[in-house]
């Protein structure tokens, strides 16, 4: 049988997977394992089916999400293939990019790559093994069922059980997490998954893998400006597998809840002034103006203090600003709600600069780090928090309006150890 398979670079087999399959492998396999063969018309996608009766005028994508608030992915439907576009503004890291792949149901042709489609990547569909770096990401394919996937993350460090499970028996290798460099290359070359879903800044890694073999597909979701758009990669991580019907029921659960959670904060006329802050240093900070943090600090009916007007967040380089302690007072003596990092204040500044803040004084400061794994620093906000803002958004609820959800446990978010308020 001949499934229109193009060129082996277009589909990134790696070498070492050329080597170990063999030049005659059998048509019908992807990355080792087999896909069954479907005729006719589907009626759903086919999630571990290849076509063998191609027909040009069949839909073979009956089930198709729509990006509905994310800004850095788009997809469009061609009958039997898509096309994925990711983009990212940061032109102050020098990280910018502008990527086209070309997503096509096995056993169907491979559209000319021309025009709009020149220098797309092509890549099968659906995938049968994948491989993440990001644990964002490997949150979305677990969402859409498909973790069974998964060939190889970034290490250990993962809060679901059953992946680090697995990891820990050897049956995930280990990629890394090197931002500006892509995955581990000999790694990935020994899994030779399908599709590499990497977790990188720029093009120079795409490029670097990509010309190894490696199919590899950027993923943007930790720069999308909107929390809701951040959750909705999920629907980009369905796009691999042909799981759209998965992304969009998680997807319409999620927005369900998010609608249900705003309405009890929309008509409030009191709105508690709020920062977010990383501790890089005991004088160097950031706080977060108009990422996705932004918008749940609004939903949860506070008011950023560091927000800034016109800065749409999509220039990720612009979504956070770097501030002294200093600074930060200039702005923010008068805070009342303190979202911050680490678990206690030993590495922050003296108490005397602490203590000018109002929150600081009224113990209303609190960190994210409420589900974790101590022994292996495994934090569920990277994994659940990613697919799941609904459950950050009502924690938020309660800190800024305890009166709202009176009787809501806290999820994420714990009181950070206050070791310098005055009087001790």
């Amino acid at each position: 049988m001949t499934r229109g398979r193009p060129a082996p670079q277009r589909f990134g087999v790696s070498l070492l997977a050329v080597l170990f399959w063999g030049c005659g492998s059998d048509d019908a396999a992807v990355s080792g394992r087999a896909l069954d063969d479907v005729s006719g018309v589907p009626t759903t996608n086919l999630t571990s089916q290849c076509v063998s009766d191609f027909d040009p005028e069949v839909d073979y994508f009956p089930d198709k999400v729509t990006v509905e608030r994310a800004a850095t992915f788009t997809v469009g439907y061609h009958g039997h293939y898509k096309v994925l576009r990711s983009s990212l503004r940061a032109e102050a890291w020098g990280g910018s990019l502008d990527d086209v792949a070309v997503l096509v149901q096995c056993g169907t042709p491979v559209p000319d790559l021309t025009g709009e489609l020149e220098g797309a990547v092509a890549i099968e569909v659906p995938v049968t093994t994948v491989a993440a770096n990001f644990l964002d990401d490997i949150a979305r394919i677990r969402t859409v069922g498909m973790a069974d996937r998964l060939v190889a993350i970034g290490d250990g460090r993962i809060y679901d059980p059953e992946i680090r499970a697995r990891w820990e028996r050897g049956e995930l290798l280990t990629l890394g997490h090197a931002f500006h460099a892509g995955g581990d290359t000999e790694q990935l070359l020994i899994a030779s998954p399908d599709i590499f879903l990497a977790n990188i800044a720029g093009p120079d890694p795409l490029e670097n893998m990509r010309s190894l073999g490696v199919s590899v597909v950027p993923t943007l979701g930790w720069a999308e400006p909107d929390y809701l758009g951040r959750a909705e990669w999920t629907k980009h991580a369905a796009l691999f597998f042909n799981a759209e019907v998965a992304a969009n029921d998680a997807w319409s659960a999620l927005r369900a809840n998010v609608d249900s959670l705003r309405s009890l904060t929309a008509e409030l006329e009191e709105r508690p002034s709020v920062m977010w802050t990383v501790n890089r240093s005991a004088d160097r900070w950031s706080a977060f103006r108009s990422s996705y943090e932004n918008g749940l600090i609004i939903d949860a009916g506070g008011r950023n203090i560091f927000f800034a007007p016109g800065n749409d967040g999509l220039e990720a380089s612009l979504q956070s600003v770097d501030l002294t302690p200093e600074s930060m007072l200039e702005q923010a003596d008068g805070v009342e709600v303190w979202l911050a990092s680490g678990r206690d204040d030993r590495d922050w500044p003296t108490g005397p600069v602490l203590n000018s803040f109002r929150a600081y004084r009224d113990g209303r400061v609190y960190h994210r780090s409420g589900r974790t794994i101590p022994d292996t620093d495994a934090n569920d906000w990277n994994e659940t928090g990613s697919v799941r803002p609904d459950l950050i958004l009502r924690d938020l609820i309660h800190l800024v309006h305890p009166d709202v959800l009176p009787d809501h446990e806290l999820m994420f978010f714990r009181e950070v150890e206050l070791t310098k308020r005055s009087g001790r």
